[in-house]
């Protein structure tokens, strides 16, 4: 996509009430972000609305939730702005609509523009989590059997920190909970996970099928023709067939003659039968015709479909390089006209074309890029689909000819009998030609027969040798992707490690492991969804918020130092003050986080915190988005 760092950040955010009205309408900034209140005041809520407007299934909703109707969201994902929107529901996976632009433009287009996603990837549509990826640059991760369980759902899980999830638990809490689904999401977040490394493991489980299965047929031909099938001369061999074949000729030809000379006398019913038989052909023949031209012209279908896929693929390239240059160029000032190369009167005013004075609409056109781009993308998908189906009738057709030629010959053959019982008795020599004809024929097939075998134990021999190049080439890439994988899953993991460590030194003096915790007693395992400090972690309720909550964040810091990262820079927390936590400590812990995201450009991240408690220092709108909300002043704004 537009950036090779992914990033994600929440614009605005809009919750409609069954009536249609608004009850919440915020706008977020990039950096920190605090919502803040007393607790019950709808804090919570408002977190579990966002993280369902982003894709998250979630249906545990709250009474104040469930008088609401859908929710709106307006992210900028790589620089590209869209507007989600999904209904409220207490059923799971539900699906979302996605709007290429602000969400202005969205409320007032309310049906063009808009595109319903379901929640599951289809043979039809893609799944809106495949869309967003598309947006966010993340290759499709998929399991050993090609299908994929990744989807935005499980991708939250790991940028928002929920209140309900036990606090041992690193991910946040799933019903429907897999070690290999989590370490799948871990590997894609921490940029560990490699497509290339991917395909070329299956790659290579393919060619070993493939290898293995041309060994087999191998052995299997040694053990059936061990005494012939590799010193057959096939030279030899095609000599013997072209002089049996001229012998087959001149048999033809002299059965021909004998046929001339001999008056024939069908019986009635004979005749009859024969007749019947070569209509019958007659309809097989115009069958087999059609089925001919059946399969030409869906061959020729695939090939069209085939030439369109090529050029919507060169679209799409042509659309990225477009993108690329108008990145690396649109910030070189045009100080001459390209048409008369007079000098250009400089324009004072920011967003104007220094050419034609237009204002520039950057937002709109990456808008616009995307959405092309993710059209293009659809129709690809289902032309595949399309040469897949056309694939499968001409199989069929090539199936049903294949019987009807069959049928066919058949067919000929009982009406050449029928017609040779039909001549009259004493034509010894007609029949001693036939016979001859048939030897010489049966002398041809099998020369040819031991011909093919020749040449099929050459050509296993030629591929197995093929094979094996190819899985020694392959394997030595494979080798050196693992040793970049495994490099930067110590990097990753080392830095998570230490940025922890970090943060649990920073805390107040409650817990002493914290104050002298190393980044080599941090034990952080995605796959197990576990996180220990020293190999324990049975601290006080509110220490065990802490140190989770440090874990988490230390993830959310190490994605803006490391560049292979393809956490998108975004994090989203209503667990700070959980499980006892005193107010000191949550306000130090705040104070701590707003210092570390001091040190990186604004814009570069965005982090969404709650707090009841919230530090003093931080109480401005240069944090705080919304009222401090009270019992009295709720989050959702309802009439009555």
């Amino acid at each position: 996509m537009t950036s090779n760092k992914p990033t994600l950040q929440v614009h605005r955010f809009i919750v409609f009430e069954q009536n249609g009205k608004r009850v919440y309408d915020e706008e977020f900034h990039p950096g920190v972000n605090i919502i803040r209140g007393k607790n019950s005041s709808g804090k919570s809520t408002i977190m579990n609305l966002l993280y369902f407007a982003l894709g998250g299934d979630f249906t545990a909703w709250s009474q104040a939730a469930s008088r609401c109707k859908s929710v709106l969201v307006e992210v900028i994902i790589n620089g590209v702005v869209v507007t989600l929107r999904r209904i409220i529901s207490t059923a799971s996976m539900r699906p979302l609509m996605i709007y290429h632009g602000n969400i202005d433009d969205a409320l007032k287009n309310s049906d063009d523009g808009w595109k319903l996603f379901p929640y599951r990837l289809t043979e039809k549509t893609f799944s809106f989590s495949r869309v967003l990826f598309d947006l966010l640059g993340y290759p499709e991760v998929r399991s050993d059997a090609g299908d994929t369980n990744i989807t935005m759902h499980q991708i939250l899980r790991l940028m928002y920190i929920d209140q309900e999830s036990p606090t041992d638990s690193l991910f946040r809490y799933d019903h429907f909970d897999y070690p290999i689904t989590r370490e799948a999401v871990s590997e894609l977040l921490l940029g560990i996970y490699d497509n290339a490394l991917y395909n070329y493991r299956l790659h290579e489980k393919d060619l070993q099928g493939v290898k293995k299965d041309l060994e087999s047929e191998f052995r299997g031909l040694k053990r059936l023709y061990r005494d012939t099938a590799d010193t057959i001369d096939t030279a030899k061999v095609d000599q013997t067939i072209y002089e049996k074949e001229q012998s087959l000729t001149r048999l033809e030809q002299m059965i021909t003659e004998k046929n001339q000379q001999t008056t024939y006398t069908v019986p009635r019913k004979s005749s009859v039968n024969v007749v019947a038989k070569i209509d019958s052909l007659n309809v097989l023949k115009q069958e087999i015709t059609e089925l001919k031209l059946k399969i030409q012209s869906s061959e020729e279908d695939i090939i069209d479909s085939q030439l369109f896929i090529e050029s919507l693929t060169h679209k799409l390239d042509q659309i990225e390089d477009s993108i690329l240059t108008r990145q690396s160029l649109g910030e070189l000032p045009l100080t001459h006209c390209p048409q008369c190369l007079s000098p250009l009167q400089p324009v004072e005013q920011e967003g104007v074309c220094s050419l034609c004075h237009q204002p520039i609409d950057k937002e709109h056109s990456n808008s616009y890029a995307s959405r092309v781009q993710q059209e293009i993308k659809m129709q690809i998908s289902e032309s595949r689909r399309i040469i897949s189906s056309k694939e499968d009738r001409t199989r069929t057709y090539k199936q049903v000819l294949d019987q009807r030629v069959a049928q066919a010959e058949q067919l000929q053959r009982d009406i050449n009998l029928s017609t040779r019982n039909s001549k009259p008795a004493g034509q010894e020599e007609l029949e001693r030609l036939y016979e001859m004809r048939g030897s010489v024929k049966q002398e041809v097939l099998y020369l040819k027969k031991q011909k093919q075998i020749a040449m099929r134990f050459a050509q296993l021999s030629e591929e197995i040798a093929q094979k094996n190049k190819e899985l020694e080439l392959l394997q030595r890439d494979i080798e050196l992707l693992e040793q970049q994988q495994a490099s930067n899953r110590k990097k990753a993991m080392d830095k998570i490690k230490t940025i922890t460590a970090y943060i649990l030194n920073k805390d107040l003096p409650r817990q002493s492991e914290f104050t002298t915790a190393k980044a080599s007693e941090v034990d952080v395992n995605f796959k197990a969804n576990s996180i220990a400090l020293g190999g324990q972690f049975n601290y006080s309720a509110s220490s065990n918020v802490y140190l989770k909550n440090s874990v988490r964040f230390a993830i959310f810091f190490a994605s803006l130092v490391l560049d292979f990262f393809r956490y998108p820079a975004f994090i989203a927390c209503d667990n700070m003050e959980d499980k006892g936590m005193e107010e000191e400590r949550s306000q130090n812990f705040q104070k701590l986080l707003v210092a570390m995201c001091s040190k990186f450009p604004k814009e570069s991240y965005q982090m969404i915190f709650t707090t009841s408690m919230i530090a003093p220092e931080l109480n401005t709108n240069d944090y705080c988005v919304g009222d401090a909300y009270t019992s009295e002043n709720k989050s959702l704004k309802f009439e009555g």
